[in-house]
């Protein structure tokens, strides 16, 4: 991943095997969402993550690790593997559905909203309220499956 991304720092962790996760921090100051939309692109093409996303402005924790709350393992733009993935697509884009979809590497990459650093009169593909409920609802779909696919009730950090 650091030799795709140069510049960028690469943490991993292997807890969980091929479901560990990996945190690319890009540069300081690389803040533009098209540029962090095309760093999502190649560490996907560069790696092969089951899911991967940009994390939000404020805190953020894997989905699934707080069943009861997954708007806390909300992420923005996610990319989903289509062999991990399976039906869960369907139940991801269903969720998403008017999110421009995309094509990337073995996947499919959902941009869930303009750049919020952007012009305010942005189009939005939803109201920042139906943005988070959709959000949150992903985040509980997708922590259903990472506990499922580590045979655990909970994903300990």
């Amino acid at each position: 991943m650091g030799a795709a991304l140069p510049g960028h720092e690469v943490e991993t962790e292997q807890e969980y095997g091929a479901l560990s996760p990996v945190v690319v921090r890009p540069p300081a100051g690389r803040v533009a969402q098209a540029d962090l939309l095309a760093d999502l692109r190649t560490a996907v093409a560069a790696g092969t993550p089951a899911w991967a996303g940009l994390l939000p402005r404020g805190g953020f924790l894997p989905p699934g690790v707080a069943p009861e709350l997954p708007e806390s393992g909300a992420v923005d733009h996610l990319w989903l593997r289509r062999d991990w993935a399976g039906d869960l697509l369907d139940a991801v884009t269903d969720a998403l559905a008017g999110a421009p979809v995309e094509d990337v590497a073995d996947g499919v990459l959902l941009v869930t909203g303009p750049d919020p650093r952007g012009p305010r009169d942005a189009d939005l593909v939803w109201t920042p309220m139906v943005r988070y409920q959709r959000l949150a609802l992903v985040a509980s779909l997708l922590g259903d499956r990472l506990r499922g696919d580590t045979a655990g009730p909970e994903i300990v950090i």
